[in-house]
């Protein structure tokens, strides 16, 4: 069985402990205003995504190992929970005006804290897919993770209020 990276799911901590006064509600962090062209794809980044599929180096994650795991979105703050427990926090930086359009992360707490993964990213109505690589090993020009790439390929689909 594939293991995800430690970077993606990590328990780090109790949401009491991230500064959360109310459990299962965490904190986000807001950081800069987003660059000219691409304020209405932060507006498409809002909300909870439920994680359908994930490749990391070409090896495809069963489907009922992603049961409960979703990406929280608000602001430029996200949060990757399995259920009611957070398992890794970060900011993110969207830029629009490039193609593919560009994703910057920023793991708050974690293996990664403070470093920098680029990425790509495109959401399309309810769907939304991300591919990056690890902090330091550049940027993907496409959406493909295939063996040995060192790229993750993660498919969210926008969870139904």
């Amino acid at each position: 069985m594939t293991r995800l990276p430690s970077s993606l799911f990590r328990n780090c901590t109790d949401d009491r402990e991230l500064g959360s006064d109310t459990p299962h509600h965490p904190p986000f962090v807001a950081t800069e205003e987003p660059k000219n062209g691409t304020t209405d794809d932060v507006r498409k980044f809002q909300g909870t995504w439920n994680l359908i599929s994930i490749d990391s180096n070409g090896e495809v994650m069963p489907p009922e190992t992603l049961k409960d795991r979703k990406l929280i979105v608000k602001g430029d703050g996200t949060v990757f929970m399995e259920g009611d427990q957070v398992y890794s926090r970060s900011t993110q930086k969207l830029d629009a005006t490039t193609t593919p359009k560009q994703l910057d992360i920023r793991q708050i707490e974690g293996p990664y804290k403070g470093k920098l993964t680029k990425g790509i990213d495109t959401p399309e109505g309810d769907e939304l897919t991300i591919c990056y690589v690890y902090p330091g090993d550049g940027r993907p020009t496409d959406f493909k993770a295939g063996k040995d790439s060192g790229r993750i390929l993660l498919k969210f689909r926008r969870e139904k209020r």
